[in-house]
């Protein structure tokens, strides 16, 4: 199951959001570009750094981010919420920090900001393995060494 997160920062056009727009138009396709690091407190106080897609904007101030809800992250995310993220563009030689409180939305809370989500990963399963196999990945779940995965 896939959790959206999404990560709030404030009610109107923000002005960096134009010129974070004119560093991902300069990154071209590069799939590199939408990968952000999200800065979250561990349970046990500790920081803790993870890498996810972003996957588009929510309204003029808000960035849509998934998660798989396995993931230690997610559970960091619903005690506090309290985050930070980066967002590096190497060709237009520009980071972006992000600082923020982070809205768990879970799939069973809003189905329809899912359903395409689910559809694509079906077809890219379907394609990539020539059957659709909900249920398998090609690695382990969140927080799972692939050293000790027996998936």
């Amino acid at each position: 199951m896939t959790e959206g997160i999404c990560e709030a920062i404030t009610e109107a056009m923000p002005p960096w959001r134009p010129l974070l727009r004119a560093a991902m138009q300069q990154e071209g396709r590069s799939v590199a570009a939408r990968w952000v690091q999200l800065a979250t407190t561990g349970r046990d106080g500790a920081p803790r750094v993870r890498t996810l897609v972003f996957r588009g904007w929510v309204g003029a101030d808000q960035l849509e981010l998934f998660s798989d809800q396995r993931s230690e992250k997610v559970m960091e995310l619903a005690n506090d919420g309290a985050s930070e993220l980066c967002w590096l563009f190497p060709k237009a030689r520009q980071q972006y920090r992000l600082r923020g409180k982070v809205k768990l939305i879970t799939a069973t809370e809003q189905p329809e900001l899912y359903q395409p989500v689910l559809a694509k990963v079906l077809q890219y399963r379907t394609g990539r393995l020539g059957v659709a196999q909900p249920g398998r990945s090609a690695g382990p779940h969140g927080g799972v060494p692939r050293s000790t995965s027996t998936g």
